[in-house]
């Protein structure tokens, strides 16, 4: 007997806090989107592998899927050059902050350090933070506008938004 009825919404609930505590999982639980027969194909494929290796076939479809469309999952992924206040565009390959997002080669976030202000960066991509020297600093105002922020930094490390993310996709994913 089929269970028929109304197509029924599906409600991501996330905490209020995630955007500020986890920026990027927040951000990955925004963008994600599974069309509805990709579901269902994922939900016979790991039922096909369990009756055939009598494991839990879930993790199998869902890798299987993810090989299958980079595409779309790539769109998921956060943007390493969208920084928070208190942080700033820090270019890995050449160990220095940088003041625009054209330039940086290797992109993260890392914590102004002593001496240097996170600045708030409008640009064709959106806001982002740089660190610079207040007492120094001069920008090209027609390609962007760039202004102080007073937010404090919380201390979390990009690596530490990753790791959340990450975990976030595993508690999703029903992994314990």
């Amino acid at each position: 007997m089929a269970s028929t009825g109304p197509p029924q919404p599906i409600w991501n609930m996330i905490s209020q806090d995630l955007a500020l505590l986890a920026p990027d999982a927040a951000d990955l639980v925004k963008k994600v989107r599974l069309p509805l027969e990709d579901v269902e194909s994922m939900l016979r494929a790991a039922g096909q592998f369990e009756q055939s290796s009598g494991d839990s076939g879930v993790h199998e479809a869902a890798c299987r899927w993810l090989q299958a469309n980079r595409a779309s999952w790539e769109l998921w992924l956060p943007d390493e050059t969208i920084c928070t206040p208190g942080m700033g565009l820090f270019d890995a390959g050449r160990q220095t902050f940088m003041q625009s997002r054209g330039e940086v080669a290797s992109p993260e976030c890392r914590e102004c350090t002593q001496g240097l202000v996170s600045w708030a960066l409008e640009d064709q991509k959106g806001t982002t933070y740089v660190c610079l020297d207040p007492a120094t600093s001069t920008t090209n105002t027609t390609t962007s506008a760039v202004h102080a922020t007073s937010e404090v930094s919380t201390g979390i490390t990009v690596y530490q938004r990753l790791s959340a993310a990450v975990l976030l996709i595993l508690l999703v994913s029903g992994v314990s």
